[in-house]
């Protein structure tokens, strides 16, 4: 719980910083995939995109493999994988803005992305990768079809590649279970009472995260 409330305050902490100093500051190229192409998603976000281009990440793998909240489902990830193509796009944005997507990614205090740094063409951007990874997982049916959206869109119109995301399996329906520790690892204890208490602690804060999140975290 207090992680949660520590991630609250630095929002509020970013937006004050954004706002007083006028987004003035560094700036940092971010690759984007998935849903977060759609230059949209991030102004629901508050973030400001000074530039964009069309990228394509070599040697990674689109996937749905970073594990969600219910059980059985996800999000969107890239694997590294030699050979495979992610095509997605780069946004130039403001280091305050960077803040608030790894906060929004839950990159910073609750460590649930890692955050990867590359550097081709002569600029340096980093991306986001899941730390969990779990195959056999499948996103909203909403979720999904926001993507090949997203991808129609932005003008990255590839059908094959549309193709193969409207072919993945997808959840209709959210699933009745929560994922029990979602957030964080589950506690390496030989007393159940105490996995217990830190279960349900872990729920509670879930529900508080769900609560207090910008906009939908199940990806619907």
């Amino acid at each position: 719980m207090i992680r949660l409330i520590v991630w609250k305050l630095l929002f509020g902490l970013v937006n004050l910083g954004k706002k007083i100093t006028q987004n003035r500051g560094l700036r940092v190229w971010h690759f984007v995939y998935g849903a977060n192409i759609d230059s949209e998603v991030l102004t629901v976000r508050g973030v400001d995109v000074l530039q964009s281009q069309d990228y394509i990440l070599q040697d990674y793998k689109f996937a749905f493999t970073h594990p969600g909240p219910y059980v059985g489902q996800s999000f969107a990830d890239v694997r590294y994988c030699p050979g495979e193509k992610t095509y997605g796009k780069r946004y130039l944005i403001s280091k305050w803005d960077q803040i608030r997507l790894h906060l929004f990614e839950l990159a910073l205090i609750f460590d649930l992305h890692k955050i990867v740094w590359l550097q081709a063409q002569g600029k340096e951007f980093y991306f986001y990768q899941a730390r969990d990874v779990q195959e056999n997982l499948a996103p909203f049916c909403d979720y999904r079809d926001k993507i090949i959206k997203a991808y129609q869109k932005s003008g990255l119109h590839i059908p094959s590649y549309e193709a193969v995301l409207l072919d993945h399996p997808c959840l209709l329906a959210k699933p009745a279970q929560v994922e029990g520790f979602h957030l964080r690892h589950p506690p390496k204890t030989k007393h159940k009472w105490v996995y217990q208490i830190c279960l349900h602690y872990e729920l509670l804060a879930q529900r508080y995260l769900m609560a207090w999140y910008p906009h939908k975290i199940t990806g619907e």
